[in-house]
């Protein structure tokens, strides 16, 4: 190319570099900040369910009673959707899902002062806490979707809903009766994960410390009105598998 012809292309290649080399620039900036979602179901264990039984008795006489030694630990469910931004050493997400817990105590031992002490299997209680989950967080380490990735998560989380209680009593004569109500109750606490991700797929394991409260009001008939007090505070420990778009 002659240099008379040089300069006549000189600044059209000169335009189309500044047209495409920002352009360029832009995709891949957007490759390490756009957004992803994941879909996640997880299992994890839960504190032991602390209970505090009142009993309105039909003679007014009130039986306080505190399950002492219960076995009343649980199990949960859940599927969460989370959003994330992908940048690259970190990014802050939300997510929203679903969530099941359900305890099954029965007492090694119980006092009240108007009633002798009671043996284990005399009282069960079955609780169900299902509830909307919110949280908000960040994840270090997050890559884009398509790439093998290794991230950290941290988020406080709150759950709210409805809980269902379900008490199994055994009378002198043998007798079952099975009483049950429904009440809100809520759950609060922080929430840390480590993840693998390859090819889309996700796998994690998490640990929490969460707190519950719930009060629910049940009537046993002849039996009296019993207030369940529901808590728990502690550790649960869970994993997690689900998919990355």
């Amino acid at each position: 190319m002659s240099c008379k012809h040089f300069h006549r292309c000189a600044p059209v290649l000169i335009a189309l570099c500044a047209g495409l080399l920002p352009a360029q620039a832009v995709e891949e900036d957007q490759d390490w900040y756009r957004s992803v979602w994941d879909v996640r179901v997880g299992w994890s264990t839960t504190p032991g369910l602390t209970i505090s039984e009142s009993i309105s008795q039909p003679s007014s006489d009130l039986a306080v009673l505190d399950w002492e030694g219960a076995n009343a630990k649980g199990n949960r469910f859940a599927l969460v959707v989370i959003n994330a931004t992908a940048r690259e050493r970190g990014g802050w997400f939300w997510g929203a899902g679903l969530s099941t817990t359900r305890w099954n105590a029965t007492p090694t031992n119980g006092y009240s002062a108007a009633w002798r002490t009671y043996k284990a299997g005399v009282r069960q209680i079955t609780d169900w806490f299902h509830a909307v989950e919110l949280q908000a967080g960040y994840q270090y380490g997050i890559r884009p979707h398509d790439r093998a990735q290794v991230w950290l998560e941290i988020a406080p989380v709150l759950a709210v809903g409805l809980v269902e209680a379900q008490t199994e009593s055994v009378a002198v004569t043998g007798a079952t009766r099975l009483d049950g109500n429904r009440a809100p109750g809520y759950e609060a606490g922080l929430r840390t994960g480590a993840y693998l991700g390859e090819s889309g797929w996700i796998l994690g394991a998490t640990v929490a410390y969460t707190t519950f409260h719930s009060t629910v009001v049940v009537d046993t008939g002849g039996l009296g009105e019993s207030e369940l007090v529901l808590r728990t505070a502690g550790t649960r420990f869970g994993v997690e598998a689900g998919m990355r778009f």
